[in-house]
């Protein structure tokens, strides 16, 4: 789901934290039992890790018309997903409770691959040159592949969490570690670098020009890049799952039912927005609204420099899945079953699409697409209505 609204339940786990492992792809790894993917190079915004772009704002901005009327095709998995799927060069990465990750064609729903690990697997990274994810729990490895064939690179031991890895532009990777803290792995065996937090962390840290920013226990924490050091830590009245840095502030939500707004150099806080329900999920973050979901069963368009409300919609169930934003519409994956297509400035309803079952993961947009995979270990795949 969402950089990280996988709820509560990890809150009581030892607050350590190890963070940083480099980013390593070693020759003559090996071999995996699998299909070969003929795998064509194609455009089209992807989420190369989770929330669309590096700061985790839950934007994106199609490369080609985005329609979205009808169900196209959906697809069996072995297990309720563990985040959001990764869609990347035709092809949809899914990891799974099961402990397995299966990998789709996006275009078709078709299964290309499929494998089973010891440990549930967390999301997924996908780029040019291959792509990474780990298993936590009873393995807690991190996996590095290459795309054709599908072989194995390398892999490693690390106590990864489940909060999904994040990638940087220069490759190296952000891990979140099992007890806390955050990894930076590079082009060799020993990390960069490793930072402690004051707890777990639920998500994927977010990154902003020099700067890191995960949401650990009670607490909001900013991290140098260059070297895991500390700048800033911010204790909320709650427990923060996710949070969202990007231009000059930070944005986050808590399980007292506060949404919070951070100074970005600083930690100094800016506003507070009051719903009635916790907040669990990472916010969307437009260019003068942010959009966050509530346990309250709302989600909320909030003005990113005051706080003040624009608007609110009933999504008639807690509403702990992120939204996405692509061209002035909100989508909305919930858990009374409905895909829900909203004018981002008004809160309006453009179009509602019935899901198979409550929503287990927030809407992927992708090459023309929207995916979303449910509590029935369905994918759902949605466009335009086919030309007769």
């Amino acid at each position: 789901m969402p950089g990280g609204s996988q709820n509560g339940s990890r809150l009581t786990r030892a607050s350590v934290l190890v963070l940083t492992v480099a980013l390593v792809f070693l020759p003559g790894g090996c071999a995996i039992k699998s299909p070969r993917l003929m795998l064509e190079s194609g455009g089209g915004q992807y989420w190369p890790t989770v929330r669309a772009e590096l700061p985790a704002r839950g934007v994106v901005t199609p490369d080609q018309p985005l329609r979205v009327e009808t169900l196209l095709w959906e697809s069996k998995t072995g297990g309720v997903a563990t985040h959001e799927p990764v869609v990347y060069r035709g092809l949809l990465f899914h990891t799974g409770q099961d402990r397995r990750l299966e990998i789709f064609d996006a275009a078709t729903g078709d299964r290309k691959h499929r494998d089973r690990y010891s440990g549930p697997v967390t999301g997924t990274v996908a780029t040019d040159s291959g792509f990474i994810f780990a298993t936590d729990q009873d393995q807690r490895e991190l996996y590095y592949f290459h795309y054709d064939p599908l072989r194995k690179w390398h892999n490693r031991r690390i106590p990864v969490s489940e909060a999904p890895p994040r990638q940087l532009d220069d490759g190296t990777v952000l891990i979140a570690a099992l007890h806390g803290g955050v990894l930076r792995v590079g082009m060799e065996e020993e990390p960069i670098w490793t930072a402690q937090t004051p707890g777990p962390i639920e998500s994927a840290p977010s990154v902003s020009d020099s700067m890191i920013v995960v949401s650990t226990g009670r607490f909001v924490m900013a991290l140098r890049l260059r070297d895991g050091s500390e700048m800033w830590t911010h204790k909320t009245g709650g427990a923060v799952m996710a949070a969202a840095a990007i231009d000059d502030r930070v944005y986050c939500g808590s399980t007292d039912s506060l949404v919070y707004a951070l100074d970005l150099q600083s930690g100094s806080m800016q506003w507070f927005f009051s719903t009635k329900g916790q907040v669990v999920t990472t916010p969307t973050i437009g260019d003068s609204l942010i959009y966050i979901a509530g346990n309250d069963q709302w989600i909320y368009a909030l003005d990113k420099r005051t706080g003040k409300q624009v608007w609110s919609y009933d999504t008639g169930a807690p509403a702990n899945r992120e939204a996405a934003l692509a061209d002035g519409i909100l989508y909305l994956a919930t858990l009374s079953s409905k895909l829900v297509l909203l004018n981002a400035d008004t809160g309006e309803v453009i179009r509602e699409l019935p899901l198979t079952a409550p929503a287990a993961t927030g809407p992927v947009i992708a090459e023309g697409r929207v995916y979303v995979e449910d509590m029935r270990r369905r994918i759902l795949c949605f466009g335009p209505k086919p030309t007769p």
